[in-house]
């Protein structure tokens, strides 16, 4: 399975004078009743230079094969995900989204906090 990134929004997180076990307390209260936001990779930036390599190469074709390549591995891994989460994870609500939205995520809700990342 490629990268996949979790990233958790807590909607309150009170950090003030608490105890690890208060901290811990409220993030899991907060994860209940908040929302688990899984990232998909989608290797933008690699699919764009291909794009653009594409545009210059004599090799077209071959370049065109590898860009189906990492689309359709993004889409196994984007449904293998999705089933994963879907069948086994009931703790919260899951929402997937490609990686590409992990700024707008930063810059809208500093109270985001990126918990894990998973793949090589």
């Amino acid at each position: 399975m490629k990268k996949v990134f979790l990233l958790l929004l807590f909607f309150q997180i009170r950090l003030l004078a608490q105890t690890d076990q208060e901290i811990a307390f409220q993030q899991i209260k907060d994860l209940k009743n908040g929302v688990l936001i899984v990232l998909i990779e989608t290797s933008q930036n690699k699919l764009e230079a291909l794009e653009k390599a594409k545009q210059k190469s004599s090799n077209q074709a071959e370049i065109s094969k590898e860009i189906e390549n990492i689309k359709n591995k993004i889409a196994f891994v984007r449904q293998e995900t999705k089933l994963a989460f879907d069948s086994i994870y009931t703790f919260s609500k899951v929402l997937f989204a490609p990686d590409t939205i992990l700024k707008t995520i930063h810059k809208k809700n500093h109270q985001a906090i990126f918990i894990m990342k998973i793949g090589t």
